[in-house]
C-alpha cells in the first residue's frame, strides 16, 4: 500500500506491505545443500521525503 503527500513543501510517501499474511510455515529455499525455512508474518513500513 502508498500513500502520497505534500506538506510543508515537501512531498511525502507512506509505504506499508505485509509478507506471509497467513503466517504460514514454509520452506523458501535451498541454499548450499541446506533448507531455509520461510520468514514468519512480517509488517514492513517505510517513508521517504523528496526535497
Amino acid at each position: 500500500m502508498r500513500y502520497s503527500f505534500k506538506a510543508a513543501q515537501q512531498r511525502y510517501t507512506l509505504r506499508a506491505a505485509v509478507e506471509n499474511v497467513a503466517n504460514k510455515a514454509y520452506w523458501a529455499s535451498a541454499y548450499g545443500g541446506y533448507l531455509v525455512q520461510g520468514a514468519p508474518r512480517t509488517f514492513k513500513l517505510s517513508m521517504t521525503v523528496g526535497f
